[in-house]
This record gives C-alpha cells, structure tokens and sequence, in this order.
C-alpha cells in the first residue's frame, strides 16, 4: 500500500513522530497553497477554518497537493546511475554493520535510503565536495528548480490567528 506524503515525512524525519501532529489529506488539484498548518487552539480563517477532523488542541496539518515534488523524487529514483545505486547499496552495508540496521535492503531502501539521497543535495545535508560526486549535473539542476519553486510557494506572512 502507498504511503502518504505526511507518512513519508514521519520516515525521513523521525522527530516528527513525537509531535503528536494530527493531518488530515486534502487532495485538492486547484488550490495553490500545498499544505496548511495550524498550531494548537488556532481555529482557522472564517474562510478556511481548521477542519473537524484536526484536535483544536493539537498540533495540525491539512495536505492539499504535492504532486509535483512526488514527481521530482521518481524522476530522481528513474535518473539514478550505476554509480550512485552502489552508493546506496555501500551506505545500508554501514547500517547493516555499524548501526544494526535489521531491514531487507529493499525494505530500507524505499523506506530510508532513496528518501536519504533525495534531500541529502537539495537540503544540504551532505558538503558540496560530496554532493558533486554523489549527484549528476543534471539532478542538481532538477533539485535546484524544485528548491525554487518551494521557496517561492512558502508564504512570507503568518496567517492571522483566530481565537
């Protein structure tokens, strides 16, 4: 069965997990925004108020849409080379040996691995000097598109809070 996106982001940031965040998925194709967040008691605009399903007294985030950064990340999983697979496969035989990583490989991989090598260049988790060996030209020119678009979509203004 196919993970959501917030499902996807507890994998890759383990913090989240002990948040106690509600979400709830909203798919909805026309609105703009991708996500919104509502901090603890915060009720929402009259416009768009916070929905049911989110606890008013909790952490909440309703999904809309994040087709295109899913698209980014299959065409990044289709642009891997020979190379950087056996990257990967180097970095679980590290988890294996030295971490207790306990998974299948492929279990790890899909779950841990390609999100890992996903953000590792985009979110600059990994020196320069590394990510020019460990990322193509041509994926560092995607990742550097997808961080655009996501700057220029991350609003600047807080939303006015309704109490």
């Amino acid at each position: 069965m196919a993970r959501d996106v917030f499902e996807q982001a507890m994998e890759m940031y383990p913090v989240l997990r002990n948040l106690g965040i509600e979400y709830k998925i909203s798919p909805n194709p026309e609105e703009r925004r991708m996500l919104e967040f509502y901090p603890p008691n915060e009720r929402g605009a009259p416009d768009k108020p916070r929905p049911k399903e989110l606890p008013i007294n909790k952490l909440g985030v309703e999904i809309y849409n994040d087709p295109e950064y899913k698209k980014y990340y299959d065409d990044f999983v289709q642009s891997m080379t020979p190379e950087q697979k056996e990257r990967l496969k180097g970095q679980y035989g590290h988890y294996v040996s030295k971490e207790g990583e306990k998974r299948p490989y492929e279990q790890w991989e899909q779950m841990t691995g390609l999100p890992a090598y996903f953000r590792g260049y985009p979110f600059k988790q990994w020196s320069d000097e590394f990510n020019q060996v460990a990322y193509t030209p041509e994926q560092r020119e995607m990742f550097d598109r997808m961080m655009n678009q996501l700057s220029n979509t991350i609003p600047t203004s807080r939303p006015t809070i309704i109490k």
